[in-house]
């Protein structure tokens, strides 16, 4: 099947809040038309220096909790504070995608701020992820939040905008970081949703737990195999057991097979005991 129906079918079948979630939108790769041809895609490179004498400096980060899912951002005008942004996904999307928005948005206030037209435009966006900044590089990844951070960044390379991306370690004390750590968590109390986009990833998570779900239902209702339940009451033990099921441990599990217990019942042997 081909990988965008399966998802497909994946994504019309995951229920959210006891609904289908076809609301929702797949944050599944763009269609090619929509890519940008590869002469037009602007280099991302870290920054080799401190960047300390560009004017604009703008942190990022992502939060994933069990209170949700958040974006924020620290926009710094030379060494001051301007802006404190902070956006919330809904719960189901991941961390990763949570930090891609943040870039996304960091993008947006460059793309705001009103320069003279002999101003010096570089811009540095701090995070503290290199794996965003891999997936932005890397041509095999075309999914939808991927191609609006490179797109974000043709507009403004065309308005003379150089970006710059610098890796600012987590929880070393960095100040900027400590703000958009921040911001990021108090993002996921917000209320108002920034980005709904499913993703694959929470997709197939999403229907594993309800297939297990529906075994182990099936398995508490069915008559058969109590030995067996006795030694699995629950799928998910089977599955974090993961046993090698050769015909001794069969034999085992099931009570059946050239056991005394079990020949036994069939009233070839005397005795279940062994000796």
């Amino acid at each position: 099947m081909p990988t965008e129906c399966k998802y497909s079918v994946l994504y019309n079948n995951t229920k959210i809040n006891g609904r289908n979630n076809q609301k929702y939108q797949i944050d599944k790769e763009e269609n090619p038309r929509n890519w940008l041809h590869p002469a037009d895609i602007v280099s991302v490179n870290n920054t080799k220096d401190d960047g300390e004498e560009q004017l604009w400096h703008i942190f990022t980060d992502g939060s994933k909790s069990e209170q949700g899912v958040g974006s924020g951002l620290a926009v710094f005008t030379g060494r001051v504070l301007t802006e404190q942004l902070k956006f919330k996904l809904d719960n189901k999307r991941s961390n990763t995608q949570a930090e891609q928005l943040a870039i996304v948005k960091a993008l947006e206030v460059i793309e705001m701020q009103q320069v003279n037209h002999d101003e010096h435009r570089t811009a540095v966006i701090h995070r503290d992820s290199k794996i965003n900044l891999d997936s932005i590089r890397s041509a095999k990844h075309h999914n939808h939040i991927i191609e609006e951070i490179r797109k974000k960044e043709v507009t403004l390379y065309k308005k003379n905008w150089n970006i710059e991306f610098k890796w600012a370690k987590a929880h070393a004390g960095i100040y900027g970081n400590e703000i958009v750590d921040r911001l990021a968590k108090e993002a996921t109390l917000n209320y108002h949703l920034t980005y709904s986009r499913i993703s694959k990833s929470a997709i197939k998570k999403d229907n594993r737990k309800e297939s297990i779900r529906k075994w182990q239902s099936q398995w508490e209702e069915t008559t058969k195999g109590a030995i067996t339940k006795e030694i699995f009451p629950s799928v998910e033990i089977i599955l974090a057991v993961n046993p090698n099921l050769s015909p001794n441990v069969t034999t085992i599990v099931t009570c059946h097979g050239n056991i005394r217990c079990y020949l036994h019942r069939l009233k070839i042997m005397g005795s279940p005991e062994c000796p």
